[in-house]
């Protein structure tokens, strides 16, 4: 059944995305899984959300972030939908209000991964009318539920291991309700959940006794709880860290590190191992619940769990533990007990229950001050991480089971090699496919541009960001003198480096709004802003992924992956969804070669890793693409920071636009001084030139030929005014001096060019067009730049000119881009100067307020006096 869109033309969305989503929604048969591909800001998601709503098919969503869901499914997708769109956000259970209000009293609550619901949950509680988190099950419709992956995961853990009956009840009217799944921003699927404790520095023997001293306090007070499985958990951990099979590991993996004749990215530094301590506190940590447990044979007289760890048994240990964790948040104003110590109790139980861990060695780098001078060194790292592969399979088996009746759509617009086949069932069909024509229905990536660098940042050195900080910061000044700082984003690295931007510009007139990459305002959301400054590209430690892949070639790919899908996430906020505005990217300390590679996407996307070099070895990144390829924005290398900077005017803006000046931009010839003024109209600006000149001056007739010479007349000035006659007129003086400089080009960018370098250096001018009554040539209108002088020899006037055009890129000889007059310095007896067509006559237009118009009322003009 094909749908009447003219039913929906209020729907302000209504354009190609919303039919290219309708034809593919349409085009799902039930159990399918389409991959669509997809630029950044490409309206793919609220299009296809929005299709599904005019199909009434009620629609679950699954994003990352809660940031996301708020910004742009629940608010977006309702602007460009049906009125009164029911969309239910199924928050994190910290938004449960009796959650929230412990979270009031106690901060520290807010640093936990998640908080449980309330046992007595449901229409018992004196919240359910209004709490948030049971809005899905009060009403009666809904067109679709929004939720992130981890909501999902918490619901399904909740659900099958603790029963809890509002998590059961949640999942139960989603799977009887909905019929489609959309998996947005998917390739975020790709990273796995990691705990992790850095045992060699951070978290060592001497943490470990001084958190347990900190428990020892509170035992010796007698109070109550008195955090008995915390205490066993914390005595686990420094026994686990000291396991020889871990140190003979820890040994080896670090013998590799320090191995300089090896490059770093040949090295897998990571090594998984069975966990030699796997689940011993939680024998102590199930406790009997009646006298059949008693009696069971699974505990002993006092209490001990000594029956089978089953997977039920292990949740019900881990539910224990984990609230004991959550009551230890009470006693962080008392006994030294720190939120970085409840956050390590969390990453000691996920070590804990896991029966394999990872050893995983390497170096970051460390800063320190020592009064004004800052000290930059590498350390060794030794973390032990423990890899939840939870979310996937549980992801897996929610859509597998409820699979024979809905369609699953995956969308990304940086899917990389994550085989997300895996996601569905064997025997059910995986499609992939673009978002419309080049996976750019709108053409957005056309107005986007990105300036590259000559060189990349480096972690040290001379080339580092701290080291090259002042000159990070007077380009970012100098884009933001031409923008406006309210009109700019700039992304940093990491969150360090954001923070040391942020100083810089403490104590100065600029504001920015400054990030980093994954934070969450770069991550799936809007922006109104159109200017980007990147101060390098993501950064990630050279063996952050070690730990998820089994290789050291096949961490090294997800590192690129990784860093190629933050950057073109980041970068693309600046974008303009609808195609229409142009927006800039300078991507400071990113080299062309590898913006080419990070802005490179589309199906059967690759990244292969080779080595080049003789004694240096160095690594090589390639991008290919099998498949259909999503057209890249325009990046462009320019060596010159200030030829950096009119480009971007000229990419930006256009001739017709208030004018942007270029910061510092030098004189060009000698020294002049600049009178400006204003002018009410065309007549006045024509008496400015010529009111005072005796200027020899001929009528062109029809046929292309002149009359006699004959000096200007009131009369001839009115005709030509009217535009009765055209006149023309000899450039130089008896005395071979001029009042004018003029340029002429038929080339719209390259007038604008021109433009940008008179607005930075103040230099009046207007600009004219010349426009044939009828008009039979292919070629666009001629345009020229006239600048009114005090008389000076035509010799100045050239020169000045020349240097002019040259400050602004262009030749002076030859095949030249832009024509300039004076061309002749001295008359001569058969030719007394250049014959120039007079301005402001016949089918002339003067640029005011960027517009071309006939006449004018008010135009700032003025004149020049060089020396």
């Amino acid at each position: 059944m094909l749908i009447d869109f003219d039913r929906y033309k209020h729907f302000p969305i209504h354009d190609s995305r919303l039919e290219i989503a309708y034809k593919l929604v349409n085009s799902c048969n039930i159990g399918d899984l389409l991959k669509i591909c997809k630029t950044t800001r490409a309206g793919a998601t609220t299009s296809l959300l929005v299709a599904l709503l005019m199909l009434n098919q009620p629609f679950l969503v699954l994003e990352p972030t809660n940031k996301i869901i708020k910004e742009t499914i629940i608010k977006n997708v309702a602007k460009h939908s049906k009125k009164n769109v029911q969309i239910i956000h199924v928050p994190s259970n910290k938004e449960c209000i009796r959650n929230k209000l412990k979270i009031e009293n106690n901060k520290a609550l807010e640093a936990l991964p998640y908080l449980f619901l309330p046992t007595d949950c449901g229409k018992d509680c004196k919240y359910y009318n209004e709490c948030p988190v049971t809005q899905i099950l009060r009403v009666e419709r809904f067109d679709g539920i929004a939720m992130t992956y981890d909501k999902l995961l918490a619901l399904k853990i909740s659900s099958e291991l603790y029963g809890n009956k509002t998590s059961i009840e949640i999942l139960s009217k989603i799977e009887n309700a909905i019929k489609f799944i959309l998996l947005d921003e998917a390739h975020e699927l790709m990273y796995d959940t990691i705990s992790s404790l850095e045992k060699r520095n951070t978290h060592n023997r001497a943490f470990a006794e001084n958190l347990y001293r900190k428990f020892k306090k509170i035992n010796d007070m007698n109070y109550n709880p008195d955090f008995q499985i915390l205490r066993l958990l914390i005595l686990n951990y420094a026994l686990l860290i000291n396991e020889p099979d871990i140190k003979k590991i820890d040994d080896e993996l670090l013998q590799m590190l320090r191995d300089d004749k090896r490059p770093t990215f040949q090295k897998h530094q990571s090594a998984s191992i069975k966990n030699p301590r796997s689940r011993t506190v939680f024998h102590c940590a199930i406790k009997p619940k009646n006298e059949d447990d008693l009696i069971s044979g699974d505990f002993c007289k006092n209490g001990f769990f000594i029956g089978e760890l089953t997977e039920n048994r292990c949740q019900e240990a881990y539910f224990n533990i984990y609230n004991q964790i959550i009551q230890l948040a009470d006693y962080t104003k008392k006994f030294d007990i720190t939120v970085e110590d409840l956050t390590a109790l969390c990453d000691m139980l996920n070590l804990e229950i896991e029966e394999n861990l990872s050893v995983h060695c390497q170096q970051k780098r460390k800063i320190k001050m020592i009064g004004d001078k800052r000290l930059e060194f590498w350390e060794e790292h030794t973390d032990l991480c423990a890899v939840d592969k939870n979310k996937i399979r549980m992801l897996q088996q929610f859509i597998t089971t409820i699979q024979d009746k809905t369609s699953i759509l995956v969308t990304s617009a940086t899917f990389c090699s994550y085989d997300y086949s895996q996601l569905s069932h064997p025997e059910k069909t995986v499609r992939e496919v673009l978002f419309g024509i080049n996976g750019d229905p709108l053409n957005t990536n056309s107005k986007l541009t990105i300036f590259a660098d000559t060189y990349t940042f480096s972690a040290t050195g001379e080339y580092s960001v701290y080291n090259r900080r002042e000159e990070i910061k007077q380009r970012c000044q100098d884009v933001m003198d031409i923008y406006g700082d309210d009109d700019c984003l700039i992304i940093c690295a990491n969150k360090e480096d954001s923070k040391l931007i942020k100083n810089l510009f403490e104590d100065t007139e600029y504001n920015p709004e400054i990030t980093y990459y994954r934070a969450s305002e770069v991550m799936g959301v809007e922006s109104s802003k159109r200017v980007c400054i990147l101060i390098g590209l993501a950064h990630k430690p050279g063996h952050a992924f070690d730990v998820m892949r089994g290789t050291a070639n096949e961490s090294q790919i997800l590192k690129e992956e990784s860093m190629h899908a933050d950057v073109m996430q980041a970068a693309s906020r600046v974008k303009d969804p609808a195609g229409l505005e142009p927006s800039i990217v300078f991507a400071l300390g990113c080299r062309e070669y590898d913006l080419n590679n990070v802005f490179k996407w589309g199906i059967g996307r690759d990244v292969h890793i080779t080595q080049s070099g003789g004694k240096t070895v160095r690594k090589d990144i390639d991008v290919t693409i099998s498949g259909d390829e999503i057209p890249q924005p325009n990046i462009k290398y320019l060596h010159d920071w200030q030829e950096t900077l009119v480009e971007s005017i000229l990419c930006k803006e256009s001739l017709y636009s208030y004018a942007k000046k270029l910061p510092l931009l030098s004189n060009v010839y000698g020294t002049f001084q600049a009178y400006q003024y204003k002018i009410n109209s065309k007549s006045n600006l024509f008496d400015s030139f010529f009111g005072h000149q005796n200027v020899d001056t001929s009528i062109r007739n029809s046929d292309g030929s002149f009359t006699k010479p004959e000096l200007i007349t009131d009369e001839l000035v009115s005709k030509h005014l009217s535009e009765k006659i055209e006149l023309h007129f000899n450039s130089l003086q008896p005395d071979n001096s001029v009042n004018f400089v003029m340029f002429e080009s038929f080339n719209e960018q390259d007038i604008h060019r021109l433009k940008i370098h008179l607005d930075s250096m103040e230099i009046p001018y207007v600009i004219e067009k010349l426009v044939p009554y009828v008009n039979i040539s292919i070629r666009p209108d001629p345009l020229r730049v006239w600048i009114l002088l005090e008389p000076v020899p035509a010799s100045l006037a050239n020169q000045f000119a020349k240097n002019l055009l040259k400050q602004a890129g262009f030749k002076v000889r030859g095949d030249k881009e832009i024509d300039f007059y004076p061309k002749k310095t001295k008359r001569n007896p058969r030719n007394k100067g250049a014959r120039i067509r007079m301005p402001f006559g016949k089918g002339s237009k003067i640029l005011v307020d960027g517009e071309f118009v006939d006449d004018f009322e008010e135009l700032n003009f003025g004149n020049l006096i060089l020396t």
